[in-house]
């Protein structure tokens, strides 16, 4: 109710590197969205964060896409 789909171009699984995630990681500890120790992989507390970081900012939320990317510089 209220909501809408769209259709947005995600990353897959091979483009999304430990160095990326770090970035992602980076980004999201800087804002306060991440306070677990940075390790490159996208666990349960970096998924969390970056849910958060979607709501927060109005981006589509659940996936690591280029919108994402963008919105965080990287």
């Amino acid at each position: 109710m209220g909501g809408y789909t769209e259709w947005q171009e995600i990353l897959c699984g091979s483009r999304i590197t430990k160095i990326l995630v770090l970035k992602v990681q980076d980004v999201l500890t800087a804002f306060g969205y991440l306070k677990v120790h940075k390790t490159g992989i996208l666990e349960r507390e970096a998924k969390d964060a970056l849910l958060n970081y979607h709501k927060v900012n109005t981006l589509p939320a659940g996936h690591l896409d280029k919108l994402t990317l963008k919105s965080m510089n990287i």
